[in-house]
């Protein structure tokens, strides 16, 4: 094969690979008395002591780097490098075995963090989302490779194509089905890779493999994209509520998008809502609990209409992830026709709508710009958002909006 010969080294007999300008030796473990005791096709002459037995030593090896260049360039299209190649050979016999497999690894490291939240008075299964989600994804890469994927294998450059795998939209066919839709960017990508490299920490930890240190901190690789931020207004929420549907999916889509625009909660808070957080006050009935996020305590009142979709939906908003969530939304506010203006947003060379660029998150900054445009006071909505400093709170604030003419009101 191009690129491995038999070379000798101090009498030892060793296998050489060279790609491109680096070359590395892998020792048989064979020694000779002189260098002229095997050809150069690397068998060894007659001469030699228990010949045989070092014979299949020495094949074996050169079999093993040949089967492993091969398998390494039908997986990845090019040939390894030579320390990728010190790796295969490194982790020969675990290739083998199940439990160097990454995604039953992964298994094994979800199915820990459930167990112990499930033990936990303070943590919600439902802060494991991201990790199910990842899950999926590093299932769909599989399928994607069409092989197995090991622990050995995480590199940078592997996490480098696994982001530009989860940035692309998943094209089903007749052979490939995955589970996830792709096109992830931005915080959800940032999430699952910090994710993942806590995984792999952990696998360290557990002497499963050896966690390389480049990739710890690849979150950072990620960027972040300009928000698009395009909120509804009161009337446009008003019209939400009263619009009549025939689809109880369509339904639950409208109800939880309404009672987050009225409440300004994060999707995090919104699938743990209980019934035991609604609070009987002086000033009325409020949900009072601490954000998921921040675990900051905050204060909102409900309205009659938040109120009913509680009792509707059983105190229970958890029924699907975020991401299938959004897409279902997409969906409805599209069929509404409320929302086919034009925002100053592009993409692929054309505006998009504003069906198109509002998601469960818009909601928290629709319900922020409503109250500001009711001259809430900042404090007190600070109160209901749970924010402390108010440059955070200034983010979620639409500023494309349109301008009111205040001040005829002044006296």
């Amino acid at each position: 094969m191009k690129g491995v010969k038999i070379v000798i080294q101090d009498n030892y007999v060793k296998i050489s690979y060279s790609h491109k300008y680096s070359r590395k030796r892998f020792s048989t473990g064979v020694k000779l008395d002189t260098p002229d005791q095997i050809s150069d096709i690397g068998k060894l002459k007659g001469v030699v002591k228990d010949k045989e037995r070092k014979q299949r030593q020495i094949d074996d090896l050169r079999n093993k780097v040949e089967s492993s260049i091969l398998h390494y360039h039908k997986s990845y299209g090019r040939y390894p490098t030579v320390d990728e190649l010190e790796n295969l050979l490194k982790h020969d016999n675990s290739l083998k075995s199940e439990t160097d497999r990454l995604l039953i690894a992964y298994q094994q490291f979800y199915d820990g963090k459930i167990e112990l939240f499930s033990n936990s008075d303070t943590k919600k299964i439902q802060s494991l989302n991201s990790h199910r989600a990842l899950l999926y994804y590093l299932t769909d890469y599989e399928t994607f490779l069409g092989r197995q994927i090991f622990l050995y294998e995480i590199n940078k450059k592997w996490m480098f194509e696994f982001k530009k795998f989860n940035e692309t939209k998943r094209e089903n066919s007749t052979t490939k089905k995955y589970i996830t839709y792709g096109g992830i960017r931005g915080n959800t990508l940032r999430k699952k890779v910090n994710i993942f490299i806590h995984f792999m920490k952990w696998a360290h930890e557990k002497k499963m493999c050896s966690a390389p240190t480049e990739i710890i901190g690849f979150g950072k690789e990620i960027e972040m994209p300009d928000i698009r931020k395009a909120t509804i207004t009161k009337n446009e929420l008003f019209q939400i509520q009263e619009i009549e549907l025939k689809s109880s999916s369509h339904e639950f889509i409208r109800d939880l998008f309404v009672f987050a625009c009225w409440t300004g909660l994060r999707w995090s808070d919104l699938t743990t809502v209980e019934k035991s957080q609604i609070k009987k006050t002086n000033e009325g009935i409020a949900l009072i609990k601490k954000a998921v996020k921040t675990r900051e305590k905050f204060t909102i009142y409900l309205t009659d209409i938040c109120l009913s979709i509680l009792e509707k939906y059983e105190y229970n908003f958890n029924r699907m992830t975020n991401p299938a969530y959004n897409r279902a939304l997409k969906t409805f506010l599209q069929s509404t026709g409320l929302f086919n203006d034009l925002t100053d947003f592009e993409e692929d060379g054309r505006l998009l709508e504003r069906w198109e660029v509002i998601s469960i998150h818009r909601a928290r900054d629709s319900f922020i710009t409503i109250l500001l445009g009711e001259n809430i006071p900042l404090s007190t909505l600070m109160q209901y958002t749970g924010h402390k400093k108010l440059s955070t709170l200034e983010g979620y604030v639409d500023k494309n909006t349109k301008v009111t003419n205040f001040m005829n009101n002044i006296k």
